[in-house]
This record gives C-alpha cells, structure tokens and sequence, in this order.
C-alpha cells in the first residue's frame, strides 16, 4: 500500500506461536490444569497423549480475549489483555451489556413485546384448540377450574414457545421436564389448589392435543410431567419461603420500633437479619461493612454482595456436608473486603458460579481428569455458563486473593 494513498495498515492479528509442552511445536490446544492451577499448551499429536480428554481442551483462537470469549461482560477479565496502566475500573463503564440506547425502560419494553407477539402467534396457531380444552373443563371442573386451566395452558405454552422454540407437535419430554420446573413454577398462579391442579391440567391438555391429531406422544410428555412434578411442587414452595422471609422480616420491623420512613435503618437492620438466615454470624468482621450504617449506594453494594452469597447458599443443598459453603463464604468474605471491590463489579451471577467453582477446587471436587466431574456440569447447568467462563472466573477472583 503506497504511504501517501488514502488508507494505511496500522496493526495486523498475527496470532502468536505458543509452543507445545511436550514436543515444542505449534500449540494448538489450550488445557486447565486444575492441581496447578496453570494452563498447558498442546499440539494434536500430543493431547492425545497428555492423559486427556480432548473434550476438556480448547482449540487456541487467534484472539487477545482467547480463554474469556465466554464470559458476560467482565472488566476484572479484559484488563488481563489491555496495555499497562488499565484497570477493570477504566473498562467499565456502567452495569454489563448496558448502553445509552438500551435502559431498563426499552430493555423491558422489548421483553413485553416479545411476550405479546408469542402469545398472538399461539393463539393464531392453538388457539381454537385451547378453547375446546377450556370449554371441556369447565363442563367438569366449573368456572374456576376453566380459568385455572386457561391460564395454565396458556402460561405453559408461553414459555416453551418463547424459551425453548417449540410449538406443541415440537415439545419433547426433556423441554416440558424443564420448562415446568424452572419457569412455570416461578411464576405459579395466585389460586387456590393451582399447585395440586397444575400438571394434571397439563396432562389432560396433552391427552386433547393428541386427540386432535396436533402431537403423537402424548403419553411420553405425560409420564415426563409426572416424573418433574415433585421438582415442580418443591420449587414452588421454595418461592413460598422466600416471601415467608420477606413476611418474617416486615415483622421483626415492626416490633423493633425502626423508624420505616429511615431506608438506611431498615437496610441496616435487613441486611443483620438476612445474614443471622443465611447462616452467618452478623457481628463477624468480615462482614462489618454490611452492617453498619452508611449511604443507599452502600445498601445496593451490601444488597449485591449478599445475593451473590445468597446463591452459593442455595447451590449448597446438593452436597452433604458444610466444607464447600463454608469455603465460599471463606473467598466472598475476602474479596467483599478487598480494596479494588471486585465483587461490585461483572455478573454476580458469575461472581456466585465462580466461588463456588473455586471453592470445589479447593475441596477437591474439580479434579484434572478425563472428562468435566459432575460438579462442574451442574454448576454450568445451573448458572448457565459454559466451563470456560467458569475457569477464567476462578482464576481471576484467585488473582485477588493473592493480594
């Protein structure tokens, strides 16, 4: 390119030669190694024998992010791979994925939209058939069954549309097992019996379908709903307990004789309370900064880091002992201290995934080995991140520990 035309070459992606570790070649393949807690580098010929699952192995991308490409928006990551003198705090420049086309506002009215246009085309697509149904159950179950059956159809049919894609000929039993889970049950409806009504009015509306010739397995999404409907009831219940909390507290509010109009006394007094719940001592010094008195950007801050605790809390019930949850309070404890405050900054959700990723480390539970152990699928299946976003977390919160 002649140096006085109009455009001119100013950097080129030439991605760097990373050397094999057993033979010195070209690295092609990039592994964790969970015991070191350092990355090995390989070509082909010798990750097949490294002892590994090439599944484990990520392939080497010509990229500055290679490694964090799966993570949500993350400062603490990306100013691994920006020039000296950055901080996460110079990347960040408001909460992740927000821009000044995009506020709470229009991102909410994006969501109703989406919601309105599901509900029309399934209405355009099942709704002559779900009026059939309703007008069958209101023959045996009255008013009230008909509008409980309606509004159950019509939420379940919402969500499997709008989540997973599928109108009713493509629903499978994984889908339904799913769907009524973790989406119905977080949204139940305010009616008495809904919770012992729900899947039997799913049943019988998959029995119609299949009558009217929309789907052929109605006995295997049947038998499906069925096996998750115990799932279904206690996640149900769960979201009961929470506003059983909720009601505890505006008790424990009220006979205090804290002064509801003062919002610091009351987040100072809430935030004690959800603590002494969640198992914490609230007088440990490791959490003086979320008790104590100070501005409502403060409670956001303390609100923030106890729902990422919060959350490690409720991954803790599958496992049989206390070591794991207490060696996530452990690094939360640490990194809510730490003076760059890593913990208000990125997903919190991953913050949570990421604790409670490393606190299985440490425990031993994530192992180098020849496939990921069940743990880590369970902590990708349930925070909805993929392995890689997981490590890169673990690593970094790791970086602030050493501090």
């Amino acid at each position: 390119m002649p140096p006085d035309g109009p455009l001119c070459l100013i950097a080129r992606n030439d991605p760097p030669k990373i050397p094999c570790d057993l033979c010195g070649g070209e690295a092609i393949y990039v592994l964790e190694d969970y015991d070191e807690e350092t990355l090995h580098h390989y070509c082909r010929e010798c990750l097949a024998h490294a002892g590994y699952d090439p599944d484990d192995a990520n392939s080497i991308s010509n990229s500055p992010r290679s490694g964090i490409c799966g993570y949500v928006e993350d400062p603490d990551a990306a100013v691994l791979w920006y020039p000296p003198g950055w901080s996460a705090g110079d990347i960040a420049s408001g909460e992740p994925g927000e821009s000044p086309d995009e506020t709470p506002d229009t991102i909410l009215s994006k969501d109703i939209a989406e919601i309105e246009a599901t509900i029309t085309a399934i209405i355009r697509d099942t709704g002559p058939h779900i009026d059939a149904f309703v007008e069958a159950e209101w023959a045996v179950y009255g008013d009230k069954g008909a509008r409980m059956a309606r509004d159950t159809v019509m939420a379940f049919c919402t969500f499997m549309r709008l989540d997973y894609g599928a109108k009713t000929d493509g629903w499978d039993a994984p889908s339904v097992q799913q769907c009524l889970v973790e989406e119905l049950s977080k949204n139940p409806l305010i009616m008495d019996a809904w919770l012992e009504n729900a899947v039997p009015i799913l049943c019988r509306f998959l029995t119609h379908m299949e009558e009217a010739g929309r789907i052929t397995n109605a006995s295997g999404l049947i038998s499906a709903l069925e096996e998750a409907e115990p799932a279904f009831k206690e996640a149900v219940m769960n979201r009961q307990k929470d506003q059983d909390i909720f009601e505890y507290l505006l008790e424990k509010l009220e006979d205090s004789g804290i002064d509801l109009d003062d919002l610091g006394a009351v987040a100072n007094f809430a935030m004690k309370e959800l603590l002494t719940i969640a198992g914490f001592d609230s007088d440990d010094e490791r959490f003086h900064n979320l008790t104590q008195g100070g501005t409502l950007d403060n409670y956001n801050d303390n609100l923030r880091i106890t729902m990422i605790v919060a959350r490690c809390e409720e991954f803790h019930d599958q496992f049989e002992d206390d070591a794991v949850i207490e060696r996530c309070r452990e690094i939360a404890g640490a990194l809510s201290v730490h003076p760059d405050s890593p913990l208000l900054r990125g997903d919190p959700v991953l913050w949570s995934a990421g604790i409670i990723y490393a606190a299985c480390q440490d425990m031993g539970l994530i192992r180098r080995g020849r496939s990921a152990p069940p743990v880590v699928e369970a902590i990708s299946r349930i925070f909805g991140f993929e392995r890689a976003s997981l490590q890169n977390k673990a690593r970094a919160l790791r970086a602030f520990l050493q501090d």
